[in-house]
């Protein structure tokens, strides 16, 4: 068994790219050639399009539907605030309606009251009454006994 550190571990690392210079210091000029003609072919290419042009409709519809998406959003509060309005606007007309209700029948009972209070007094009186002509009903009974008929 090896011991910790007796192994070098960049030798025994597996190279992965077949271009790729061992060292940055040792550098060829083959080296510096073919990384200055990749730039030079990815100018070439930057060059001819430019990066808008590939990406100019993805971004007019991404802000189209962004833009779309708070109209919406907008129009869906001013809808559901209407709603709103318009039920409280229901409420407060259903709340008035029963406000003026009760009152009508806060009347009416008071009316109601008034009423038989009246109609109790005019029960005593037409009592009082009815004992009186029951009396002189009686009263004058007995006086027309009481008189010796002329023949």
């Amino acid at each position: 068994m090896r011991k910790k550190f007796e192994s070098n571990v960049a030798q025994e690392i597996p190279k992965t790219k077949l271009n790729e210079p061992e060292l940055p210091w040792k550098i060829t000029d083959e080296d510096l050639e073919q990384i200055v003609s990749k730039d030079e072919g990815y100018e070439a290419l930057t060059k001819d399009t430019s990066p808008l042009k590939a990406r100019a409709i993805f971004l007019i519809a991404l802000v189209s539907a962004v833009f779309l998406f708070i109209v919406n959003l907008a129009a869906d509060f001013m809808t559901a605030n209407e709603n709103m309005r318009t039920e409280m606007i229901k409420r407060s007309l259903d709340t008035n309606t029963l406000q003026y209700n009760l009152q009508k029948a806060v009347a009416e009972k008071a009316q109601a009251g008034e009423r038989a209070t009246q109609l109790e007094k005019k029960v005593e009186d037409l009592n009082a009454q009815k004992a009186l002509f029951t009396d002189v009903i009686e009263s004058l009974t007995k006086k027309g006994e009481d008189v010796p008929s002329e023949d």
